[in-house]
């Protein structure tokens, strides 16, 4: 039996400082706001198997990065896409 792997999109965000929950309203006390978020998206769409064509992970990507940026509150200096 052959397995093949899936092709995916990988998204990587890296958040110094303090650990961030889920939910925002969630912040307290003892679990500040990350002072400083870093994201680092890359979207894949060409494999070593021509077979595997992805049409949008490029696209998926753009979107995410404007997705940190206008509503995750990433500076745009800080996510390389």
């Amino acid at each position: 039996m052959i397995v093949r792997a899936l092709p995916i999109i990988i998204i990587t965000v890296y958040l110094l400082g303090a650990a961030c929950p889920a939910n925002a309203d969630a912040v307290t006390e003892t679990a500040p706001a990350v002072a400083d978020k870093w994201a680092l998206v890359i979207g894949i769409s060409r494999f070593k198997d021509p077979s595997v064509k992805l049409k949008y992970a490029s696209k998926d990507a753009k979107d995410f990065y404007d997705y940190l940026v206008s509503q995750a509150h990433f500076a745009p200096d800080h996510v390389k896409l």
